[in-house]
């Protein structure tokens, strides 16, 4: 990706227009009133508008059913935070946090106490680590997802 189309996708996928792309990456497909319902938004014109921003950014294109599908998967700014594995997105600390409990569990049953424990209690920890910060992602992405009312009351 150009360094000028990257800068312009950073200035123009925030808030609102964030938060339709988003939704639209996570159902495939949606219609204006789809958007408008998902997000509580005032009016399907709204959404509409958003709908056209990306659109117009490239990332999205607009079927003859008046439904919008993503065209092209950015990974810039909060969206870098998400990998795409088997058709979800999912943070991507979740592949190493699988690892490391996986490692944990296998120090345990594998390995005798004095160098088992040792090398579970490092793992475990990696692990947890992992897990939370995966966590912390997940429930920052649900924010954004959330009405904007319930967005501005949870980041005061």
């Amino acid at each position: 990706m150009g360094d000028g189309l990257e800068d312009r996708l950073l200035a123009e996928l925030k808030g609102t227009t964030l938060r339709v792309y988003l939704l639209l990456a996570s159902r495939g497909e949606v219609s204006p009133r789809e958007v408008q319902r998902a997000l509580r938004m005032k009016s399907p014109s709204t959404a509409f508008y958003h709908l056209d921003k990306l659109v117009n950014l490239g990332v999205a294109e607009k079927l003859p059913g008046g439904v919008y599908v993503i065209s092209k998967r950015v990974s810039i700014g909060p969206l870098a935070l998400y990998a795409n594995i088997l058709g979800l997105q999912i943070p991507r600390l979740v592949p190493y946090a699988i690892f490391f409990t996986i490692l944990c569990a296998g120090f345990l049953l594998f390995f005798q106490p004095p160098i088992g424990y040792l090398a579970s209690l490092v793992a475990g920890l990696s692990a947890a680590i992992f897990w939370v910060e995966s966590l912390l992602i997940m429930r920052s992405h649900r924010m954004l997802l959330s009405s904007k009312r319930e967005a501005s009351v949870s980041s005061r």
